[in-house]
């Protein structure tokens, strides 16, 4: 192990991974870790019963995949889904009428706000029938309340 303190490097020997890791948890009772898979153990039996299976293995090691772009190609292992919601939210931008950001609040300068005037959802069903739906208040009645 390197520790590093600004310009000065120096290694250390870890002599046992336990002692090292001991700091991890909450509790202050002894843990012992496997050193091929790094795994957490209460006893020291469990470890042992481990080991035998674990140092076959050698140490573990990440394996990144080398193509860029992951795709799923497992579709039969998707699960349906038993409805889908589509939503769609309206609104009105009305222009400030002073466009001066205020430096304490924030550098950004608001020109217009965002006043809400609707939404529409729809929930279909797994068997494509509507299981609900909820529209727009008529516009006539929202730009009254807001501009007369």
């Amino acid at each position: 192990m390197m520790i590093e303190n600004g310009e000065r490097r120096h290694f250390c020997l870890i002599k046992s991974m336990s002692r090292l890791l001991a700091g991890l948890t909450k509790h202050g009772h002894t843990a012992y870790y496997c050193d091929f898979c790094l795994h957490r153990f209460a006893r020291k039996e469990t470890l042992d019963a481990h080991l035998v299976d674990c140092e076959q293995h050698g140490a573990q090691k990440i394996k990144m995949p080398t193509d860029q772009w992951l795709r799923f190609d497992k579709h039969h292992f998707q699960l349906a889904v038993p409805y889908v919601i589509y939503a769609d939210f309206e609104s009105i931008l009305v222009k400030r009428s002073t466009c001066q950001p205020d430096p304490s609040d924030s550098s950004t300068t608001a020109v217009a706000n965002h006043l809400p005037c609707g939404y529409a959802y729809f929930v279909i069903g797994k068997n494509i029938y509507l299981i609900t739906m909820n529209f727009i208040p008529p516009l006539i009645v929202t730009l009254n309340r807001y501009f007369f």
